[in-house]
């Protein structure tokens, strides 16, 4: 069984932005650009949301696979220079959430 090619390293982050969950409270919606660098296509990356408060205490993280962030579900690859949009649901706790980090992860 060959393993796709794959580098996370060249899948770059262009754009995040941030706002309360239209429809659920305590929740944030998350919505970031991806662009893969590579010279050749690869799989979509996990997708790591961690949630810090004040002090950069980490109140909640969660992995979301591609089936569960991508805008447009596709089982394709992700093309280079190519803009793909992720949309990531997470729960805020006790609203208490000031900061974030995404972190492209393999599975």
């Amino acid at each position: 069984n060959i393993r796709p090619r794959r580098d996370i390293a060249l899948i770059e982050q262009l754009q995040t932005t941030i706002a309360p969950h239209p429809k659920y409270e305590n929740a944030l919606r998350i919505r970031t650009t991806l662009v893969n660098r590579a010279s050749f296509s690869q799989i979509y990356p996990w997708l790591e949301v961690s949630l810090t408060n004040n002090a950069g205490t980490v109140l909640a993280r969660r992995t979301f696979a591609p089936a569960q962030y991508q805008e447009i579900p596709t089982a394709g690859e992700l093309t280079p220079n190519v803009v793909a949009t992720a949309l990531l649901d997470v729960t805020n706790p006790d609203g208490k959430a000031v900061g974030y980090e995404i972190r492209l992860v393999t599975p």
